[in-house]
């Protein structure tokens, strides 16, 4: 049995190109490091009130690398490379968090190690808050960006009107499912729910 046989009758995306799967990931991981060593320079930035002495610059260009490796580590143990940008949620920037960390972690053992002690603390603590900050914000416009322009092709497609039964987590995986259909224009006018405590909410 295929996996085309078991999705028969269900409107499911099917992810069958590989290649177009790893040039986003890849793209994905790309536009994260840029925002890690951009985070990193304006550490250094900030740390030194935009001057630095040579001997700084000089660290800088040869910690760059290590930044980024470790970055590049922590979040391909922590997955962010898979995660789908369109459902970015907090569970994505959770990851992003773990990855920040752990990766600030091994940035200060070998930074310290290398430099023999002679760095400045407070880069190895604002370099992965301004990364945790700047990877999720990133992260928020590519998912919205994605959402507003598909439903602005949505505006030309054909329009039904549904209301969805249960505003549970079904209910609003239902939801987000309709929102990103190419072929129809679904306006989802309303949850119906048995539970009163939901009444007059919004999913956010």
């Amino acid at each position: 049995m295929t996996h085309q046989s078991l999705l028969k009758g269900y409107n499911v995306p099917e992810m069958t190109n590989s290649a177009a799967i790893s040039v986003r990931r890849l793209a994905v991981l790309a536009g994260d490091l840029l925002v890690v060593l951009a985070a990193y320079t304006v550490a250094f930035l900030l740390r030194f009130d935009f001057e630095w002495s040579s001997y700084y610059v000089d660290v800088f260009l040869r910690t760059s690398p290590v930044v980024a490796a470790t970055y590049m580590v922590t979040a391909y143990y922590f997955g962010l490379n898979r995660g789908m940008r369109h459902y970015a949620s907090f569970g994505d920037i959770l990851n992003v968090a773990k990855a920040a960390g752990a990766a600030a972690f091994l940035q200060s053992t070998v930074i310290l190690a290398y430099t023999q002690g002679r760095f400045p603390r407070s880069i190895l603590l604002m370099t992965p808050l301004l990364t945790l900050g700047g990877v999720a914000a990133v992260h928020a416009f590519v998912r919205y960006a994605k959402s507003f322009w598909e439903q602005r092709g949505n505006s030309v497609l054909p329009m039904r009107t549904v209301v969805i039964v249960g505003a549970g987590n079904l209910g609003e995986l239902v939801y987000r499912q309709l929102r990103t259909e190419d072929e129809v224009n679904y306006r989802i006018v309303a949850f119906f729910d048995a539970d009163q405590d939901k009444w007059g909410m919004r999913l956010h």
